[in-house]
């Protein structure tokens, strides 16, 4: 929220008062991030304070301001005097000054509509062995009432606004307990974790890092583990010794992997989406058998090549980091099937590519690259292939040996041409040349049996009268072909 804060507040001279209230208010006020209701938390308890005390100040001023408003926001400025603008402008300056002392956010969770609340088991509304799927929320009590324990059906517990202090061995007295799910658990000290062989999924989420279990080892059946959108987390979880353990979902914390020392043998699919990531490092060979990888939305400029061993990953998410190269222990992965290297600063391929003999899907759009190399044409098992929004002035000859390729799409680059052997690749299915510098349109594209989806719009064409007899050939097929004739 500081980042965008900081934003509205550079252009805080150049909007209409009523739009940058409305949307300051759905982000400040309200806390929305991501669509959901969500509040700020600072490591001192005197910041937060602070910050919501500016918070209902800039809530006062945008309410006066919509005072006498018209339903379109018109003359949402009329109660608003000079003195009282000067004054949001300072607050909104206040708070953006905040932004760095955010630790994280508690997102507001409530109970599951689907569950049964603990409150009608407990008043006997409903009886113990119909629950499968209970909801304990809203209550302050520091350890789980006895009535919980006589749901002998019980499969799903979840835990929400709670202040529960230890999941315990009782919970061995449910026998079909296999999921657990802790959201907002507000504690003094560490949640103690007992030990447990039937749960084989565990959710923790919105927890203060300090506060979250030493280790997940007592819950000896774990297969997937969920440690969330917690509260300034920035260690990785003790997990070396859950040998049953799967999955591993880390998603949005303060996460940086410097502090990675033991791995898993059992891991198969980490995800380390939006965390502070910006090299991964050697440790990350100690997860032999993971298939798939998540590191989209980081930092990352570095990975160390010792990732080249996880001979078994299959695939790897690397959206939205600060790469400009691809790593070279990443042509290590022969196994690999898919790669993600989405926005990142990539200015060239090597010709290294080649080794990735598995891979069916290569995501390489929004990057720097001007050029792609001839060995992509080795890659005879790719079906996609995405490289618009780039540099591209051409693409290799050897594209024509991609014969199982089904979707190409390089829009939004700078082609002046196509190679004439593109007509080949008879499995296209969606092929997107929208927005280059094409002069000849080819007409044999017309009879790409298995086409979908055509986009040729934004370029040059000089034979646009082949373009248009095409187009509208194609759409009588039942093609979706985007392009209008000028």
């Amino acid at each position: 929220m500081g980042r965008q804060l900081l934003d509205f507040d550079k252009n805080l001279r150049g909007m209409k008062l009523t739009r940058f209230l409305t949307m300051l208010l759905l982000m400040v006020v309200t806390g929305n991030i991501y669509g959901q209701q969500s509040i700020p938390v600072f490591a001192d308890k005197r910041d937060s304070a602070d910050y919501f005390l500016i918070s209902e100040a800039i809530q006062k001023i945008f309410k006066k301001g919509q005072s006498g408003a018209g339903d379109d926001g018109s003359n949402s400025t009329r109660n608003l005097t000079d003195n009282e603008y000067r004054k949001f402008d300072s607050l909104v300056h206040l708070q953006a000054t905040f932004r760095d002392k955010i630790v994280g956010y508690r997102v507001i969770y409530e109970a599951s509509k689907n569950f049964t609340s603990y409150q009608d088991l407990k008043e006997g509304k409903v009886k113990p062995e119909a629950v499968t799927q209970l909801s304990f929320a809203d209550n302050k009590l520091s350890a789980l009432p006895e009535e919980i324990y006589q749901c002998q059906q019980l499969r799903e517990l979840e835990l929400v606004n709670t202040s529960v202090k230890r999941l315990g061995k009782e919970l061995s007295r449910l026998p079909r307990l296999q999921s657990v799910y802790v959201y907002n658990n507000n504690i003094s000290g560490k949640l103690k974790l007992r030990k447990n062989v039937t749960v084989t999924k565990l959710v923790l989420r919105g927890i203060r890092g300090e506060n979250l279990p030493r280790s997940y080892r007592n819950f000896k059946s774990i297969d997937s583990l969920e440690l969330s959108r917690n509260i300034d987390m920035t260690s990785f979880p003790r997990i070396s010794r859950n040998r049953t353990l799967i999955k591993l979902s880390l998603i949005e914390n303060n996460l940086t992997l410097n502090d990675l020392k033991n791995g898993s043998s059992s891991l198969q699919e980490i995800n380390l989406q939006k965390n502070k990531i910006e090299k991964v490092p050697l440790c990350i060979s100690k997860f032999p058998n993971l298939r798939k990888l998540g590191l989209n939305y980081n930092l990352i400029t570095y990975i160390h090549p010792a990732i080249g061993s996880l001979k078994k990953l299959e695939s790897l998410s690397l959206y939205q980091n600060k790469l400009t190269s691809i790593p070279k222990g990443i042509f290590e992965l022969t196994n690999l099937r898919q790669i993600d290297l989405y926005y990142n600063n990539l200015r060239e391929i090597g010709p290294e590519i080649s080794r990735l003999v598995n891979l069916r899907v290569l995501y390489l759009s929004n990057n720097q690259l001007k050029e792609l190399p001839e060995a992509l044409g080795s890659l005879s098992n790719l079906t996609e292939l995405y490289v618009h929004d780039n540099k591209l002035s051409s693409l290799p000859a050897s594209v024509q040996d991609l014969k199982q390729l089904r979707v190409l799409r390089v829009n939004n680059n700078y082609l002046v041409a196509l190679p004439g052997s593109l007509k080949d690749l008879n499995d296209l299915e969606n092929l997107d040349v929208s927005r280059n510098n094409l002069n000849y349109f080819p007409v044999e594209w017309e009879g790409f049996s298995k086409l979908q989806i055509l986009g040729v719009i934004g370029n040059p064409w000089e034979n646009k009268a082949d373009v248009a007899r095409v187009a509208e050939s194609l759409r009588a097929r039942g093609v979706v072909c985007l392009y209008s004739q000028p």
